[in-house]
């Protein structure tokens, strides 16, 4: 007689679609259910008829899109925090000075 496989796993597919737009990766998600990466695969191709890879970037695009309304809007509305890390992580500014010591001594450079 042959020996029984494992049970099945229920994954919750609005569950599933929710971790997929945090920007988890497949290992977290397979974690997460206690299954195989496979076993996540396979569920994405039967349930939504492509692979994870596809699916996790549709969510996530939907939800980065969300995150960055809100972000502009408190930037719109002078949200000092949001302006200095837009600064930062947009357009590539930093607090970090960069100290050297030459021939005339110490001096800063980049900003």
């Amino acid at each position: 007689m042959a020996k029984p496989g494992p049970k099945p796993t229920q994954i919750n597919p609005v569950e599933f679609t929710k971790l997929c737009s945090y920007h988890l990766s497949l290992k977290c998600i397979s974690d997460f259910y206690g299954v195989s990466e496979d076993t996540i695969q396979r569920y994405c191709k039967k349930q939504f008829k492509m692979g994870f890879a596809v699916y996790a970037h549709q969510k996530r695009a939907k939800y980065t899109g969300v995150l960055l309304s809100k972000f502009w809007q408190k930037v719109d509305a002078g949200n000092v925090a949001c302006i200095i890390f837009g600064l930062k992580n947009i357009c590539g500014w930093s607090d970090n000075m960069n100290v050297s010591e030459g021939k005339m001594g110490f001096g800063f450079t980049g900003v």
